[in-house]
């Protein structure tokens, strides 16, 4: 059996849509495919959320529940940095480190910052057809946990994908894939909340106790590409997302997994899934990549 490990999942306390739980058991059930197709197994997988982590006592009961069906985590967090044009995944942070819990508050506050500027924007937008979006009545409530007895029993963070189906529910678009034509980078509801820049957090994450990984580098705008990451290597990165949705070319025609040859740092994978969770099983690296992210090995 070839054991392999799939990189970079997202949950629902960000921009992703299930639980910790739910994205092992779907490795489970993706198990029995590729072990009777190809002799493989999922045996590793790294949760990455945007500016979250989850505290040692619950990455601890999480690790139990995975390990029980022969799944490894590791855990992560996301961080946009350069105006949100770069963003550096920081694995295995010291979940007691205070700078590192301080700069996390920091970026939530900024996020909550972000919904209600976009809010704002869209009822200006829409003034003169009566139309207005209310953060707290419309958007807020999403955030509530229920369960199957629809007992509320906590609250989740809020989380963008929460914005766009209240704007359908607001007439103000047809369906969630028009949202980002007014909310998006380009929109004129769009607000671009301030971040740190790229090299400062890949230091940071060091001295927070993490590894730091460049996520989806093809993202990262052309004109300024390759003096970011020739930076960020400088400054201490430990891994490269050299296969991502975004590009995918094998190994040896890939630019970043060439870079990160030359460079000694681990070629890793960027499945970056949020919605569809059939995504666990793309990209999947073996599972010596993930022991070396976990132990901070040195890649051969």
């Amino acid at each position: 059996m070839t054991y392999v490990a799939s990189f970079h999942n997202h949950t629902r306390y960000s921009d992703g849509t299930y639980e910790v739980a739910e994205l092992v058991d779907r490795a489970v059930e993706v198990n029995k495919t590729l072990s009777c197709d190809r002799g493989a197994m999922i045996k590793g997988l790294t949760i990455v959320d945007h500016d979250f982590y989850p505290n040692q006592e619950q990455m601890d009961l999480d690790q139990r529940c995975a390990e029980k069906y022969g799944v490894e985590l590791i855990f992560g967090t996301e961080l946009d940095t350069d105006n949100g044009d770069v963003h550096v995944i920081g694995y295995n942070i010291d979940p007691t480190n205070f700078f590192f819990l301080r700069y996390l508050i920091k970026e939530q506050y900024k996020r909550l910052e972000a919904f209600e500027i976009t809010c704002h924007k869209l009822n200006r937008f829409f003034e003169l057809e009566g139309k207005t979006i209310d953060l707290d009545g419309d958007v807020g409530p999403k955030t509530l946990k229920k369960n199957s007895k629809g007992q509320f029993t906590g609250q989740g963070p809020l989380r963008w994908h929460y914005l766009r189906q209240a704007m359908v529910e607001k007439g103000m678009i047809h369906d969630i894939r028009e949202a980002d034509i007014l909310i998006g980078p380009v929109g004129p509801c769009y607000h671009q909340r301030a971040t740190m820049d790229s090299v400062t957090v890949v230091e940071n994450i060091l001295k927070w106790g993490g590894k730091p990984v460049l996520a989806h580098p093809h993202k990262i705008p052309e004109r300024f590409r390759w003096r970011v990451i020739n930076s960020l290597i400088e400054a201490g990165l430990a891994g490269i997302e050299a296969f991502t949705s975004s590009y995918a070319k094998p190994e040896e025609s890939n630019i970043y997994a060439r870079i990160a040859k030359e460079n000694n740092l681990l070629i890793l994978a960027g499945t970056d899934l949020h919605q569809n969770i059939d995504d666990i099983g793309s990209f999947l690296l073996p599972y010596e990549r993930f022991e070396q992210l976990r132990n901070g090995d040195s890649p051969s």
